[in-house]
């Protein structure tokens, strides 16, 4: 199937004004209206010139339009029941009947986007899309619509490709108008590159023909990589949402050195004959809704699989499966809550430890002798504690323990490691009592 770009695509990076081509008149009325699509704030209110143009609009719900005037307004995007101003939006160069203000972003990280909502019904039997990445965590995505119910992406190409080139919908920005064939598809979202990486998986939507829609991303949870969806017809009165029923999931083992892992989470795998010490690619794992456990299924080399319940999982969280101690004698496996993408302002990377030695103790983490991170108990992964990566030389590190202390490599500022915006697992591994602690220093 083949997609075609309209020529009057705009892209959007930050805070912008989303319209059609040409300029908005000075005069005359408009009608403005707020979208609450922002994980950060479960109620908002919307006010233009101190004047409450929509109020309690709640999370994933629209409110309804008011008219002002074109001109230039000055706005504010309010928590409601409270004086706090989340944004700023931009009302200026107003175009067109409807405008709505849509509102993303985590809790103090307010943005807004202001789409004027002006682009011309397509002919019939097309229908136009405009998907609108307002994610910050989840980073730049493809898009691919297939039949409802085809499965292989392999041969498929997304629909942000244009000549023969995919542009990735980059956080903050948006596609751009795609003409497509009208009918029902099945939707995914994934790491741009990838076909692999799904954020989002949509068994079935209806795109009419002749209509215009918005497809809003939207983080999960904060900080989550994963993303719902919600499908928006211009100038509609209703708001479709898209709930992703995942998380993200990965095996971490810490089991003597050579030693083979297979493991499923929930049925879904989290890979197979893994050697330790390894920390594993995520995956995406079903969250059992209506459940206070999750089911782990492993097995070492050969060996015979073993159930194992661990806590629930929260749809959109990403978490790590730790398995530790020894073959014969191995530890209860761990849930860990990972936060994969950690804020981490420019310039500065993120440092955090997993402490994976049963028999070492709490442990602290000093950076070129200045303590960093301490307490962090066996069968823990820290918080993180951020570092320079401008003009420093490498970093040594040392993890402190009861009686001992064990050297890491050396972190060095290289245009491969140690970059800005990264985060670093000091990965400790192996056991006191048969002398095979090691440290090591992975970029994950």
């Amino acid at each position: 199937m083949r997609f075609t770009r309209w020529a009057t695509a705009v892209a959007m990076v930050g805070t912008a004004l989303l319209s059609a081509c040409g300029s908005g008149s000075s005069t005359g009325n408009t009608s403005v209206r707020l979208l609450n699509a922002s994980v950060g704030y479960p109620s908002l209110d919307l006010k233009v010139d101190d004047t409450a143009i929509n109020t309690g609009v709640a999370l994933n719900t629209l409110g309804s339009y008011s008219s002002i005037s074109v001109a230039s307004h000055s706005s504010q995007l309010i928590v409601t029941g409270q004086t706090t101003v989340a944004a700023y939006p931009q009302l200026s160069n107003l175009q067109g009947t409807n405008n709505t203000v849509i509102a993303w972003g985590n809790s103090g990280a307010a943005q807004t986007l202001l789409w004027s909502e002006v682009q011309p019904a397509p002919a019939a039997n097309i229908s136009t899309l405009l998907v609108m990445n307002l994610s910050n965590d989840a980073g730049p995505v493809d898009i691919y619509l297939t039949q409802a119910g085809a499965d292989d992406l392999t041969t498929q190409t997304p629909i942000n490709t244009y000549g023969g080139q995919t542009s990735p919908i980059k956080s903050a920005t948006t596609s751009g108008y795609l003409n497509v064939p009208s009918g029902t598809y099945r939707v995914r979202v994934t790491a741009t590159g990838s076909k692999t990486d799904v954020r989002l998986d949509v068994p079935s939507v209806l795109l009419d023909s002749t209509a215009v829609n918005g497809l809003i991303l939207t983080s999960v949870t904060p900080g989550s990589a994963l993303l719902n969806g919600l499908l928006m017809p211009q100038a509609g009165t209703t708001v479709t949402k898209f709930s992703n029923p995942q998380a993200k999931a990965r095996v971490i083992s810490a089991l003597p050195a050579g030693n083979q892992v297979t493991a499923t989470l929930n049925g879904n795998s989290l890979g197979a004959a893994l050697t330790s010490p390894v920390l594993g690619n995520y995956s995406n794992v079903l969250v059992n809704t209506g459940t206070t456990s999750s089911t782990l299924a492993w097995s070492i080399g050969s060996g015979a699989t073993t159930n194992y319940q661990l806590p629930g999982l929260t749809a959109g969280g990403t978490y790590s499966v730790l398995l530790w101690g020894t073959p014969t004698n191995p530890q209860p496996p761990v849930l860990l809550t990972d936060n994969a993408s950690p804020p981490s302002t420019l310039n500065t990377a993120n440092l955090r430890v997993l402490n994976a030695v049963a028999d070492l103790g709490a442990v602290s983490l000093k950076v070129n002798l200045n303590p960093a991170l301490t307490g962090v108990a066996p069968g823990t992964l820290s918080t993180v504690t951020p570092v320079s990566t401008t003009n420093v030389p490498p970093l040594d590190l040392s993890v402190d323990a009861t009686g001992a202390t064990v050297s890491c490599p050396k972190l060095a500022p290289t245009s491969t490691t140690y970059v800005s915006g990264s985060i670093y697992t000091v990965f400790l591994s192996g056991s006191v009592a048969s002398n095979t602690v090691r440290c090591d220093v992975l970029n994950n």
